[in-house]
């Protein structure tokens, strides 16, 4: 297991940078290690990847530089075991409701007493066990794995205050699609409405013991986040990567005519 050098750079204040992981490939992750982000959100909820899958995202993540934070198609403690198996440095939860879902969470993260993970420590996310012993593999993943949870609906926000007393949960975010869908506003994440929400809800957070991840599209949302008090930032790169593509070969065309 790799040192979570995201929770280090947080830890000592620092602001912190991931993206959308669009595309399974070992290729990008390298690409974006390259670029100089800090964390990769693999998607395990929306795209069709495999535990399977994530353990190579995982390898080349570490051997890019990046923290692997993978989220999860479900909250289940199988499903978040298979994913921890495959090397994932943090569990990202979606739809947390309320304090219950939290606690599950955790719960399923974490080794006894802390926790109810099962005690397996000959996988790969251990150096199949020829590094160090169980106990020292038990501690330093209490230690190093974060427990990451996603607000995306109303009974969350309105249950946000009970979700953020949750001992072991580190890192919580709003979701303002999902939010937005909630509300019965579809497609309107960047309604004021919306953002007034993500807003408030975020000042919460970051009053709390929990560390602010927040979803950024443009430089001036990343300063307001970060002016609230987020230490991780997700960005989406592939839209960027479209903008740029599709500008330099309008570029090139035109200077064919």
């Amino acid at each position: 297991m790799i040192v979570n050098r995201t929770k280090e750079k947080v830890t000592a204040g620092e602001v912190t940078y991931g993206t959308l992981l669009s595309f399974p490939s070992t290729d990008l992750v390298r690409f974006f290690g390259l670029v100089g982000y800090d964390w990769v959100f693999i998607d395990a909820e929306h795209d069709p990847v495999s535990p399977e899958t994530v353990s190579r995202l995982v390898e080349a993540c570490h051997l890019a530089g990046l923290t692997p934070f993978v989220r999860v198609p479900e909250s289940t403690p199988g499903t978040i075991l298979r994913f921890l198996e495959a090397g994932a440095m943090g569990i990202i939860v979606p739809h947390l409701g309320d304090a219950a879902d939290a606690k599950a969470a955790v719960a399923a993260v974490r080794f006894g007493p802390d926790g109810e993970r099962g005690a397996g420590s000959t996988g790969r996310a251990n150096d199949f066990g020829l590094t160090r012993t169980p106990a020292e593999y038990f501690e330093l993943a209490n230690r190093e794995l974060w427990v990451w949870g996603l607000v995306e609906d109303m009974p969350g926000i309105d249950r946000l205050d009970e979700i953020l007393a949750v001992d072991g949960l580190n890192v919580v975010g709003v979701g303002p699609g999902d939010l937005s869908m909630s509300l019965g506003m579809r497609g309107q994440a960047g309604h004021q409405k919306i953002r007034a929400l993500v807003e408030a809800a975020d000042q919460r957070i970051a009053k709390s013991d929990k560390h602010l991840m927040s979803l950024v599209i443009t430089p001036e949302d990343n300063a307001a986040a970060v002016a609230r008090g987020a230490k991780l930032i997700l960005t989406n790169a592939t839209p960027v990567l479209a903008r740029a593509c599709r500008t330099f070969l309008a570029d090139l065309r035109s200077a064919a005519k």
